[in-house]
Order: C-alpha cells, then sequence, then structure tokens
C-alpha cells in the first residue's frame, strides 16, 4: 500500500476515534413530562427554574439552561402552560448534579393550544 494511501487511512482512523470519544463524554439527556405547577423568573422573559407534576404524583423541579429550541417554546411560555394544564415535555441533563433543562415542548401533538403565535 503506498505512503499516501496509508496516511490517509491512519488520518480516517484517527478521526473516526476522536468523534467515537467526543460522543461517548457527551452528557447524556432524559425526558420527563408533566403539568408546570410552579414558575421562578426574574423578569416576564428570563426564567430561571420550574417544576412539573409527573403522572404518579411526584415533582421534579428543573433549572433552565440554554435551550435548544429557545425560540419556538420561550421559556416564559411556561407561565401559560400552568394556567392550561397542557403538559410539557422537558429535555433535560445533569448538571452538577442539577437537572437543567435544555428543550421544552408541549407534551401534545401539533401547535401549542396556547402559545403565542410568534411561539409556534
Amino acid at each position: 500500500m503506498p505512503l499516501a494511501r496509508r496516511l490517509l487511512v491512519l488520518v480516517a482512523v484517527v478521526g473516526l476515534g476522536a468523534i467515537v470519544v467526543a460522543i461517548a463524554r457527551a452528557p447524556a439527556t432524559s425526558t420527563a413530562t408533566g403539568v408546570v405547577v410552579a414558575v421562578d423568573s426574574v423578569s416576564l422573559t428570563k426564567v430561571t427554574a420550574f417544576t412539573i407534576r409527573e403522572a404518579d404524583g411526584g415533582t421534579r423541579r428543573f433549572a433552565v439552561g440554554a435551550l435548544e429550541n429557545g425560540i419556538e417554546f420561550p421559556p416564559g411560555h411556561l407561565v401559560e402552560h400552568i394556567a392550561s394544564g397542557v403538559p410539557v415535555v422537558v429535555t433535560y441533563r445533569d448538571v452538577d448534579g442539577v437537572a437543567t433543562a435544555i428543550r421544552l415542548s408541549d407534551a401534545v401533538a401539533g401547535p401549542s393550544p396556547t402559545a403565542s403565535p410568534a411561539a409556534t
């Protein structure tokens, strides 16, 4: 095998190995579904945390991190979910021992029945 081909194979193997290591080291995500029962905010647009009640009756609190879909589901929309009772799906990961939301969505299919047109 020519030297150039061997180097190309070596670069490809090292690159693939780096991708595998990066995926293995990425924090795992989980999901939870429930009705929003509390929202902590410092302003109308800055939500810092919220709590959901899951189907089993237990509650779970989440910090709000950098949301992957903050345009489609602005964190302030959680307040509307308290009033409507429409459940949310929270995708989260553990960040230094704190369940931190990274994605929010309505638990019902289709556009949010309570979101403003700009949020859907």
